[in-house]
């Protein structure tokens, strides 16, 4: 057995592990999007239950996104600057808890379920994501920094690979400064640029065109399922495929960003969206469409997350792209807002989606045109001492 002063050496070792970092963080995200990505799985047997409305649960999941997207930049600010993104993770998971509680409790109060799934767990999605995020690339930046330099590294090789390595140092040197040229001066300059600018206000509006789709789809797209004649198991079940396919179609359109004009990856995204939502709402759904449905629509459910970003840091520089990503996602947050509980009302009144599908089908033409003007002009570009090739 190992003795206590041999554990302890271990014991730091593995809490300054970036593995033990990422397992954390990836726990934390499992259950933090597993639980708000299934909402809509408990629609029809909460509404059933309790005698609401459909509305009543809408305004619920609605909430839960606004506050999500609204909170987020203060919280980012706040575990930077205040406390640390450790602590922070800590409280969010306690609070994260009573507001599944409320839940659990809330039986026929329609107020404390609101409360409890909009308010309580809502906001503290933003402590929880973004700080498993940190807390996984924290120990990984500082992992990147310890590596030696390249010039280290072949210290005992000829001259001649001393030289190219010198040569290669400078070259990297002056990307960098490229790339601090290419942002604004400071933060404030940064967020004025970004919100007068109709290049952010397109991104941010192709963005927010997501925003609805995934809201609408993750709060009713089970229940839509169910009245079209489709077992509860399968509506279920098409949610996890569709999660299953955002992993593989964002770290695909991660890629494609990098060697195409982000732009044009959001425009062929969009693009394949409304070829989805055509064929879901004009086929006659049956078993093989909806698992068709499913499979395709989820890699281009969450792959305009890294495309944007970068489409964003494009147009005005990397410097502050942490920011002015966080006020893209809030009008992200807003669409959300509108996609759940918009969706919820006008079932209550049409006792029927299709309106919706006709305002996402709509949305994603809106999109494709949005990105597409957003990519004629950027402010990095353009800035007086930018030095962009």
């Amino acid at each position: 057995m190992m003795t206590s002063q041999a554990l302890k050496p271990f014991l730091q070792r593995m809490i300054e592990s970036p593995l033990v970092s990422c397992i954390a963080g990836c726990a934390m995200l499992w259950m933090s999007f597993g639980i708000r990505q299934t909402f809509g799985v408990y629609l029809i047997p909460v509404t059933q239950e309790t005698g609401w409305d459909r509305s009543t649960f809408s305004i619920a999941a609605a909430l839960l996104q606004l506050l999500w997207g609204f909170s987020q930049p203060f919280i980012v600010y706040f575990a930077e600057e205040k406390v640390g993104f450790g602590k922070t993770i800590f409280v969010a998971c306690i609070l994260y808890a009573v507001g599944c509680f409320l839940l659990y409790a809330s039986s026929s109060l329609s107020g404390l379920f609101i409360f409890g799934m909009g308010a309580m767990i809502g906001w503290k999605m933003s402590f929880i994501v973004l700080g498993a995020i940190m807390v996984a690339f924290a120990p990984l930046a500082y992992l990147l920094q310890t590596i030696p330099p390249k010039s280290q590294l072949i210290f005992e090789k000829d001259k001649l690979e001393e030289q190219l390595a010198v040569v290669d140092s400078k070259k990297i040197a002056q990307e960098q400064e490229i790339i601090e040229d290419n942002s604004a001066p400071d933060i404030k300059t940064a967020i004025v640029e970004a919100l007068s600018s109709p290049v952010f206000i397109l991104i941010t509006l192709g963005f927010s065109v997501c925003g609805f789709h995934v809201a609408f789809l993750v709060t009713h797209f089970p229940a839509y399922l169910q009245g079209q004649g489709i077992s509860s198991s399968l509506a279920a079940w098409t949610i996890s495929i569709i999660g299953l396919g955002s992993m593989i179609g964002t770290i695909i359109a991660g890629y494609l960003s990098s060697i195409i004009e982000p732009r044009f990856v959001l425009m062929g995204i969009f693009f394949v969206r409304a070829i989805l939502i055509i064929i879901i709402v004009f086929i006659p759904n049956s078993v093989t469409t909806t698992v068709i449905f499913s499979v395709l629509f989820g890699p281009v459910l969450l792959s305009t997350v890294p495309v944007t970003t970068k489409f964003i840091g494009d147009s005005f520089g990397q410097k502050y792209l942490g920011t002015l990503s966080s006020l893209a996602f809030v009008g992200h947050q807003i669409a959300s807002f509108l996609g759940a509980y918009v969706a919820g009302v006008v079932y209550d009144k049409m006792h029927d989606y299709t309106r919706i599908w006709y305002g996402c089908l709509a949305a994603s033409i809106f999109a494709i045109f949005a990105n597409f003007f957003a990519g004629f002009d950027s402010i990095a570009k353009r800035r007086p001492n930018s030095k962009h090739l």
